[in-house]
């Protein structure tokens, strides 16, 4: 429930870290350190005329041994280590051994464990450090930047986002999520999202990263639920061939001999409980039109006042072979503004929120599978939640259906079955060259109060090279005849670890569906129009209430030194208008708007594991402009705790008239993990806004000082 729990959280992306340490000796290869944490990623890099490993073995849980060909060494040779691997690298050494020609030897510390990954660069060998005494747990392959630590809160979100997306069959969605979890340090989400890496590389046919990945995480907790089903997993796997192409460096005697197919069943549990108090005593949100208020007046609202408790709990049993999931996520809002009868929809009191409830049942490695209950889905034409029935099954390699049949959820706050919005949807997907071209179609079907409310067919596509990206989605419905949404955009990795991208996207808003003529309604019911206008007056009348957005954006992201990430992005967007109907009055369209931003991300710059975020934004609107500045600095106390100060400043210049406000927020986010389980919030602020209108009816001021609030706590299990 990331729009209820994670209102505050910033997510960043900081530049890496970077430390070489050269071999004094000519052609001899170097050691590099790259990433954030304690425990960073270690590469080898070869000089010419070294090739990449043959074979790897462990030696001993603290030792691995690498046979090198094309080079040959007459005496045992040294290699310089890094400094910020010092504490985990014991030695790392060259040795003779004829004839094949060198071997290379890693010797680990007590305090390091590590394991080989896959390399699309020949020349180079690389190891990720594992284990408690690690604060960067593994990344998936193909991912070499390590992130800031993230906490587990918002470890516990990129899950649930990821799984979501594994069920929906998006597995590079999957895969990205995933490395950011890995890549934010050891938490108690660590072992199932490196499951789920395993997972992913298996169905994407690198068996030999698979196998890695599955070893590694066998030998870093043993005592794990998850063991006999990964154990299972690398039984089906089979034995190393030698067609395998992945480059992955193989563990010689890693096999874990399959569990039997009588395996006991497992349950595990995790989830969250959390409770935060929010108050917001202010009304400072930067409007595109004059205020409505004369001058002098107090406006004593309270914006927010409230005792939001959310709960999510996941409950898994599996024998390795078929699994059985069911997970129940739910809120509470206890509302403490006075309820207002008439006149205003501003507070209707306290309310519960029910996000998703379902139970799901996957057989084969989760090429079947079947959910039922409320769940979200992105595909199929359905964009967001619904109550239901959902379902895919794999008919071949690559090739797969899906289907799904329920009732359409407008919001978290509906807590019954809207039986009056009924849907079905099928589709299918097809997936090649181990997920390099993704491609999905669908048909979808909805009916409301015994008409077509939303008919549709549409498709997305991925396609993916080395060093670039395309993904696109378009949505026509055929009730309308009208194109209800579509979007295309594209990734351009360039050098130096820059990165280029644009998107367009054509959206309504809400989606196009005979449904929204009851937007704006006194008696909110679709059967209540329908009795009393024509069919083609509630489809105009539904075309009225619907917006349409139109946007087209440029980005450029790069890396500046070692500590620092710079990026811009222009936007050109705008937004239809309301012409108005059934007594719904009319509402202006936005016009053309441009938005310019800035942002400066560095990370470990004052201090090991800390964040600094400046951001800077120009918007140009038909009726007014806006400048802002933001401010974020992520200071940490030790492992368990930081304190975050912000600051952000905003000033509007009103075209219509020569009204203007300034608003400046200061604020303070601090936190402590007091254990795995138990983790403590509190954020203040303060908002100093001033506000001066020159209307065509009279002129004034006024001057807002309000306090924001939020504390709570978060228990894990």
């Amino acid at each position: 429930m990331a729009d209820l729990v994670i209102q505050f959280q910033e997510v960043f992306d900081p530049a890496p870290m970077a430390e070489v340490a050269v071999s004094t000796e000519r052609g001899l290869p170097t050691l590099t350190a790259t990433g954030n944490g304690d425990c960073p990623r270690f590469e080898i890099t070869l000089p010419p005329g070294m090739s990449a490993p043959l074979g790897a073995r462990v030696q001993n849980e603290h030792a691995f041994r690498m046979s090198l060909a094309g080079s040959a060494v007459l005496q045992e040779e040294h290699l310089a280590v890094p400094d910020a691997l010092r504490d985990l690298i014991e030695t790392v050494r060259i040795e003779p051994d004829a004839p094949v020609g060198s071997v290379l030897v890693i010797e680990l510390s007590q305090n390091g464990r590590a394991h080989p990954v896959s390399s699309a660069d020949p020349s180079k060998i690389m190891f990720e450090f594992t284990g408690p005494s690690c604060s960067a747990a593994p990344q998936t392959a193909g991912n070499a930047t390590l992130l800031a630590p993230v906490d587990a809160g918002v470890q516990s979100e990129l899950l649930d986002r990821a799984e979501e997306h594994i069920r929906n069959g998006d597995d590079a969605a999957a895969n990205l999520l995933i490395a950011q979890i890995l890549a934010g340090g050891e938490g108690p989400h660590s072992p199932r999202a490196r499951e789920l890496s395993g997972m992913l590389a298996e169905r994407a046919g690198r068996t030999a990263e698979a196998r890695a990945i599955f070893d590694a995480f066998i030998a870093d907790y043993p005592d794990h639920d998850a063991v006999p089903r990964i154990k299972m997993r690398l039984g089906s796997l089979g034995e190393a061939s030698a067609g395998e192409t992945s480059g992955q460096p193989e563990i010689v005697g890693s096999q874990v001999a399959p569990d039997t197919p009588e395996a006991p069943w497992r349950t595990s549990v995790r989830g969250y409980f959390s409770q935060f108090y929010i108050r917001d005593r202010s009304r400072a949100a930067i409007r595109d039109s004059s205020g409505t208020f004369a001058p002098g007046f107090i406006d004593r609202r309270v914006n927010v006042d409230e005792i939001l408790t959310v709960a999510d709990t996941t409950v898994v049993a599996t024998n390795g072979t078929t699994s059985i999931e069911s997970r129940a996520s739910a809120g509470y809002v206890a509302e403490f503004r006075p309820v207002q009868l008439t006149g205003s929809d501003r507070n209707q009191g306290s309310y519960a929120l029910l996000d998703q409830l379902y139970v799901s049942l996957a057989l084969q490695g989760s090429d079947h599978r079947m959910t039922i209950g409320r769940q979200k889905e992105y595909g199929l034409g359905i964009f967001g939640r619904f109550d239901g029935v959902s379902a895919k099954t794999t008919l071949s390699s690559g090739f797969s259906v899906r289907g799904a049949f329920g009732a359409s959820v407008w919001s978290e706050r509906q807590t019954t079955i809207n039986d009056r919005q009924t849907f079905y949807a099928i589709g299918a997907d097809y997936s090649h060259n181990e997920g390099r071209l993704e491609a999905s179609v669908y048909w979808f079907d909805q009916r409301a109060s015994g008409v077509t409310d939303r008919q549709a067919i549409g498709g997305q596509i991925r396609v993916r090279g080395d060093k670039w990206h395309v993904d696109g989605l378009i949505d026509y419905d055929l009730a309308f005849d009208t194109l209800n949404a579509a979007y295309l955009r594209g990734t351009l990795a360039l050098e130096n670890g820059a990165l280029a991208s644009i998107a367009g996207t054509i959206q309504h808003y809400p989606t196009l569906s005979l449904t929204n003529a009851i937007i704006g309604q006194v008696r909110p019911r679709l059967d209540t129009i329908l009795a009393l206008e024509p069919l083609e007056t509630v489809r105009e009348v539904s075309r009225d209430r619907t917006l349409q957005m139109r946007s087209l954006s440029a980005s450029f992201t790069t890396p500046v030194g070692e500590s620092w990430r710079l990026s811009g992005e222009i936007e050109v967007s705008s937004l239809s208008g309301d012409p108005g109907s059934l007594g719904v009055p009319a509402y202006l369209a936005s016009g053309t708007e441009v938005r310019v931003s800035a942002q400066g991300i560095a990370s470990n710059l004052f201090r090991q594991r800390d964040t600094l975020v400046g951001l800077f934004t120009v918007t140009d609107r038909e009726r007014s402009q806006i400048k802002s500045a933001d401010f974020y600095y992520r200071f940490p106390l030790g492992s368990e705790a930081y304190v975050a100060p912000r600051i952000s400043v905003a000033h509007r210049n009103q075209k219509v008239g020569n009204g203007s406000d300034t608003t400046f927020y200061p604020s303070l986010k601090a936190a402590w993990q007091v254990s795995p389980q138990v983790e403590l919030q509190a954020q203040l602020g303060y908002i100093l806004r001033d506000e001066r209108y020159i209307n065509y009816d009279w002129t004034g001021e006024r001057e807002e000082r309000s306090f924001v609030a939020q504390v709570g706590y978060t228990l894990r299990f």
